[in-house]
């Protein structure tokens, strides 16, 4: 039943942290182990609901003031609807600063989100198209899918199989086979899209243009062809910002998920040759026993520290300063927090496999003992609402373990025989 569901996915997203932990220690599982625990994790992502808190973080970050924004899997519309309440509450108005593309190839999906879209005043292209094969939606009228957009947002399904990769080939007028320009870092040569999905959000932007989406956690830290195409976003500059989300915000599964952020104007600036990794499973609000999001405070906060970084000025409308002051210092300058966020150079990603988990370059919080790492107080991360308890039922966060902590759960493996044991070995 649903419970049952449940409780499987967040035993899948406790997996695919120890999987992370696990890259660059010798491990020699290989693709194998990446399409197993992929099956485990599931196709889920933008096939559900995405939480406001969620799309209201990402809209934060990308902070689309100006121009036009693409969603290439845009289900009822809530990007758009969040993206106009932010043009809004700096005083713009939505209707003159920003344009609305979306792609969805589910005839009642596209329904919803115009009837969204009309309820909230806001007037948008919704293609009847899939986002996969179709190079020049109708819909757009000429607007570009390479280049064409200010900012890309999206919470792609996780995880997709079958996609016909012929499809994205064209021939050259030499007769000559190539991947498609949407595709400009090539594609991956194993049977899931998520690196499809992630080629054509960067793609999609302009000189200028900023990208904020939903992906699986596997994605971070995938292997073979994925971690050769990954290799060449970092060093193309443009990957700018990596936030890692714990578990149980999706309303009907409780795995965690990755918000990656993309700038195609960085490698211009200072931090060019920088990612930021900021590691928010420790921020979060509390709403019930099995859900929940960030307070508006929290999602400032998590913005703020981008922001920051960007040497930009906070943003102090929803009550961050408490949190800035306590986790970062001050209001008025990034610096790298063990266990919250750091600003990791191109060699760091390098010598860590470009591995994009920021688990691997954030650290612990200073303080904290090592075997503390699994359980968190809530509090000391400015996390919570409820008096700063944990959630009895949360999933232990085992995205840190240290090699003696994995060599117990080896142990723990054996004990419980070899069923138990090839399912954990997956990851």
């Amino acid at each position: 039943g649903q419970r049952h569901q449940e409780g499987r996915q967040a035993q899948i997203g406790d997996k695919d942290a120890v999987h992370g932990a696990d890259q660059g220690t010798g491990s020699d599982a290989g693709d194998d182990a990446d399409d197993q625990r992929v099956a485990l994790e599931g196709k889920r992502g933008g096939e559900f609901y995405t939480p406001s808190s969620i799309v209201r973080l990402i809209v934060e970050i990308i902070e689309p003031f100006h121009g036009r924004i693409l969603d290439p899997a845009c289900g009822s519309a809530g990007m758009f609807v969040h993206s106009a309440d932010f043009v809004k509450r700096h005083q713009r108005a939505p209707d003159k600063e920003i344009s609305l593309f979306g792609m969805e190839k589910t005839k009642e999906t596209i329904r919803l989100a115009k009837m969204n879209l009309a309820v909230h005043g806001l007037s948008g292209t919704i293609a009847d198209t899939n986002s996969y094969y179709d190079d020049a939606p109708e819909a757009f009228k000429g607007v570009p899918l390479v280049g064409g957009f200010d900012f890309v947002m999206a919470n792609p399904p996780f995880n997709v199989s079958g996609i016909d990769k012929a499809k994205l080939k064209t021939v050259t007028a030499s007769g000559a086979e190539i991947v498609k320009p949407r595709f400009p870092f090539g594609l991956p040569s194993v049977d899931n899209g998520n690196y499809i999905w992630i080629s054509q959000f960067h793609s999609a932007l302009n000189e200028k243009g900023r990208a904020g989406f939903v992906m699986a956690n596997s994605a971070a830290d995938a292997r073979g062809s994925e971690a050769e195409i990954r290799r060449k976003l970092i060093e193309s500059g443009a990957v700018d910002v990596i936030v890692s989300v714990g578990p149980n915000f999706f309303l009907t599964v409780t795995l965690p998920c990755t918000l990656w952020f993309f700038d195609r104007a960085k490698p211009r600036t200072s931090r060019a040759d920088q990612v930021l990794f900021v590691d928010a499973r420790h921020v979060f609000n509390q709403v019930d026993r099995a859900h929940r999001d960030f307070r508006d405070d929290q999602i400032e906060f998590l913005a703020n520290i981008v922001r920051l970084w960007r040497g930009k000025e906070s943003e102090l409308v929803f009550g961050s300063e408490a949190l800035l002051r306590d986790r970062l210092g001050g209001l008025d300058a990034y610096c790298d927090v063990p266990g919250l966020c750091r600003a990791a150079s191109r060699k760091e990603i390098e010598a860590q496999g470009w591995s994009l988990n920021p688990g691997r370059y954030v650290g612990v919080a200073e303080g904290e003992e090592d075997t503390q790492s699994l359980r968190f107080p809530a509090s000391r991360h400015g996390a919570v609402g409820h008096g700063g308890q944990r959630n009895a039922e949360e999933p232990v966060d085992l995205g840190r373990v240290l090699p003696c902590c994995r060599a117990a759960a080896h142990a723990h493996q054996r004990k419980h025989g070899p069923q138990r044991a090839e399912a954990q070995a997956r990851f």
